[in-house]
Order: C-alpha cells, then sequence, then structure tokens
C-alpha cells in the first residue's frame, strides 16, 4: 500500500457507501457524552495536479446514537429536522494533497456551517481503493439548531473515515 500525498493516483473516486463511516460526538446536558454515525449516501473524490477535492453526503434519518428517543429527537426539527432536509452534505474545496487541513462546509438544515478538517491519514492501495480518515470539529450555531442549554453543545466533533474506489479511465 502507498501512503502520503505522493502515492495518490490522479483520478476520479467513488465513494463505498458500504465501507466509509461518518461519525460525530458531542456532550448532552452539558455533560454526558454522546456519540454517534450516520449513513453515508454517495461522493466523490477528484485527484488531479497535486491537489484533491471532495463532496459526500449522509442520511440525515440515519442518525444512529444507541438510544431510540435520543435518535428521534435528533431527527426532530430541533435538530437535523430530517424530514424536511433528508440529506447532510460536505464540500471539500480543492487542496493540495500535502495540506495537513482544509476548511470544508457542511450543509445541513438548509444552512452551512464551516468545518476545519484534518487529514489524519491517506492510503492507496494497488488495487486503486483509497482509505482516508478526516477530523474536525464546528460550532453548530449557524445551523440553527435547539440551543445548547436544551440538549447538545455547541461543538461537535466529526471523524469521516472514508473509503472510495478509483474509476477506470
Amino acid at each position: 500500500m502507498a501512503t502520503g500525498a505522493d502515492a495518490v493516483p490522479d483520478g476520479e473516486y467513488v465513494l463505498d457507501t458500504a465501507q466509509s463511516v461518518f461519525s460525530f460526538g458531542a456532550t448532552a446536558f452539558l455533560l454526558l457524552p454522546v456519540k454517534g454515525t450516520l449513513r453515508a449516501r454517495a461522493g466523490s473524490i477528484s485527484v488531479a495536479d497535486g491537489k484533491i477535492a471532495a463532496e459526500g453526503s449522509a442520511d440525515a434519518a440515519s442518525i444512529a446514537t444507541g438510544m431510540k428517543a435520543r435518535d428521534w429527537h435528533l431527527r426532530y426539527k430541533h435538530y437535523l429536522h430530517a424530514a424536511a432536509n433528508p440529506e447532510i452534505r460536505l464540500v471539500i474545496p480543492a487542496v493540495a494533497l500535502d495540506a495537513d487541513t482544509v476548511v470544508a462546509t457542511l450543509h445541513a438544515r438548509g444552512r452551512s456551517a464551516e468545518v476545519p478538517l484534518a487529514l489524519e491519514s491517506l492510503v492507496v492501495s494497488p488495487d486503486g481503493t483509497l482509505q482516508a480518515r478526516l477530523t474536525g470539529s464546528f460550532d453548530r450555531t449557524p445551523l440553527r439548531m435547539l440551543h445548547r442549554l436544551g440538549g447538545v453543545s455547541r461543538r461537535i466533533q466529526l471523524s469521516f473515515d472514508v473509503v472510495a474506489r478509483r474509476q477506470p479511465r
């Protein structure tokens, strides 16, 4: 397996939604840790001339924290409002492959928020499978969800464990 920016061949990669995991963490009621996942819907990664750009989406109704009542509440209009906004999108603009961080844009609830992400790992196998891990945190205030004193903290931790397959030319 090749690792690092120099080892990523130019091309278009398509997200493997069955193997990619989108996770989040936060604090509920100012002290209880909450962790969960969202199911990936679709995504693509483009690598060209030493730069990488990506876009992906998750199903807002797929939020899972291990507690049915909390999952329902997070899907409800106070938070994700999944009935009216079924898709959460993340857009990563073109950035140099060797960049340590990138500011992505998260779109949810018909609004957007900036999310600084760190690229923790990037590996491409000989068969053209790209694996990457990105992590970051952001302030959910621009998304206009329920006030933090009513539930989840303002700061949300994110991690994206991405698997994508290189498309034939």
